[in-house]
């Protein structure tokens, strides 16, 4: 059993196992705490859903001495709060803005803050999948495929005439 994996699978391959409902505000809730170590570290912290925080690092970053440390420092500060486990399950990622840094956690390990140098070279490197969210489902992703499209990188790449001659100008 696995996470995102469908309810019906995972109960036939664990019968025994105990699904739980949900609970958005006790999530919210127990989030606090999070986000409350993290504004200790950070003044501006915007909780986007529980699990997911962007944190501007500008200032921390000059006073920390860096984007490792700080992000080695948050860690140690979930840590605390987690009781005992680096981060706790924390994914920490640090980049240009917060696409890049949504992506750099996600990619990042729990215990290994992820500091993305190049965010450019990062994101080209991503699959199309990853701005599902953002278009709103796969009819452009696979139009972007049957055009030889695989990564964000070659999307950059594409020559902006083309794409307005497949898709009009509306802004892509």
């Amino acid at each position: 059993v696995a996470l995102g994996m469908a309810r019906r699978e995972a109960e036939a391959l664990a019968p025994f196992a105990r699904v739980l409902v949900r609970d958005p505000g006790e999530e919210a809730r127990r989030f606090e705490l999070v986000v409350a170590a993290v504004e200790e570290l950070v003044p501006r912290v915007e909780a986007v859903s529980p699990g997911l925080l962007y944190v501007p690092v500008e200032g921390a970053v000059r006073y920390y001495g860096g984007e490792a440390e700080l992000a080695d420092r948050v860690a140690k500060e979930l840590d605390r709060v987690a009781g005992g486990r680096l981060g706790g399950d924390a994914l920490i990622g640090v980049a240009d803005g917060p696409f890049a840094a949504r992506w750099a956690a996600g990619s990042a390990a729990v215990g290994e803050p992820l500091v993305v140098e190049d965010t450019l070279a990062f994101l080209s490197r991503l699959d199309l999948t990853t701005i599902r969210e953002a278009m709103g489902g796969d009819e452009m992703i696979d139009t972007f495929r049957w055009l030889g499209v695989a990564t964000l990188g070659d999307l950059a790449r594409l020559p902006r005439d083309t794409l307005a001659s497949r898709f009009g100008n509306h802004g892509v």
